[in-house]
């Protein structure tokens, strides 16, 4: 498919990369191309918390650079290249007032596919130079996730880490259902305190749909799930209210996807979008628990997913105008869910 790698995934080995390990504008510039959801690959620093102090040392050492390959660099800042590429790790005993190195040493270096020490003295860890080609070979190219509760909660965490919002398109996820309704509340716990403060969930509006589909889900649940939107809302209400922190909301949006012509979006993939990036899971978020196949999307490709499903799906109502190359459901029904 256009504008996508498929990434077959696995347990993700990220890397633990110096702040500065780099000597000029080059580096940093290979370093977003080879980190970051367009590769679905992290710098990983530890603990929980200290993205920002990476940054801050980032930064400093920024400023030891030349004024045009610091202001190079800025741009990469200014952009957010670089910070999509860091996550946090959680590792017993790290805490924010320790070095990057000592963080490191005491962490489990099995967990990691490349330590890259400072520029200057990378000594215990290598330096970048003679790293990057072996980090250019190992592009993933492909990834398996096992289909769990907890295997997706793990696959979507960089995501949930950066992104104000989390959108879950997926035609056959009803969140009445039992391993749904488990994995949405775990997410849902698992946000507080991240940067997401919204889940979305965008899935066909069932009570809209053809009989036979609508009877295949509706009436094979236990307990038996909602028959009517009305009672599917109340539902929605009495399942995740409790479990909707402070200041974070869930979002469901029920989609009328019945074809009425050319002109009207139809759900299909299913995808996991995010401000920085996505992925598509080819078996949805169906909790197998067998290991599954994911696909990166591209960056072009996520950029106009995103575009497509916020400005037709989640802002239904306020009509806004058709681009070029996007179409339109024909009705949405949306509530939410929020203290």
């Amino acid at each position: 498919m256009r504008g996508m790698r498929i990434c077959l995934v696995s347990k993700r080995k990220d890397s633990a990369i110096s702040p500065r390990f780099f000597r000029e504008f080059r580096d940093v510039d290979d370093f977003v191309n080879e980190y970051g959801f367009h590769q679905w690959r992290f710098n990983v620093d530890i603990p929980d918390g200290a993205r920002r102090s990476w940054l801050e040392a980032f930064r400093a050492w920024v400023g030891e650079l030349d004024v045009i390959e610091a202001a190079r660099v800025n741009r990469l800042l200014e952009l957010g290249r670089v910070q999509e590429t860091l996550v946090a790790a959680r590792t017993a005993g790290a805490d924010d007032q320790m070095s990057w190195a000592s963080r490191v040493k005491i962490s489990d270096k099995k967990t990691f596919e490349f330590i890259v020490g400072d520029f200057v003295d990378p000594e215990p860890f290598e330096p970048w130079a003679d790293a990057l080609p072996r980090i250019r070979e190992s592009r993933p190219g492909s990834f398996r996730y096992k289909a769990t509760v907890h295997g997706l909660c793990e696959l979507l965490r960089p995501l949930f880490s950066v992104s104000p919002a989390v959108y879950i398109i997926d035609p056959y996820f009803f969140p009445c259902a039992g391993n749904e309704i488990e994995f949405l509340r775990k997410l849902l716990r698992e946000i507080r305190g991240t940067s997401c403060f919204q889940v979305h969930v965008l899935t066909r509006d069932l009570y809209r749909a053809n009989k036979a589909e609508y009877k295949k889900v509706i009436f094979e649940q236990s307990p038996p799930a909602p028959t009517d939107a009305t009672s599917f809302s109340l539902r929605i209400q009495e399942l995740f209210n409790e479990h909707v922190g402070p200041e974070r909301s869930l979002h469901i949006h029920l989609v009328d996807d019945r074809p009425r012509g050319s002109q009207s979006l139809r759900l299909h993939h299913r995808f996991v979008l995010g401000k920085s990036g996505g992925i598509r899971l080819d078996k949805g978020l169906t909790m197998t628990g067998d290991f599954e196949e994911a696909i990166v999307v591209a960056r072009n490709d996520h950029s106009e997913k995103l575009r497509l499903y916020t400005d037709h799906v989640v802002q239904f109502e306020n009509n806004l105008p058709v681009r070029e190359g996007q179409k339109r459901p024909f009705s949405v029904a949306s509530m939410i869910v929020k203290h």
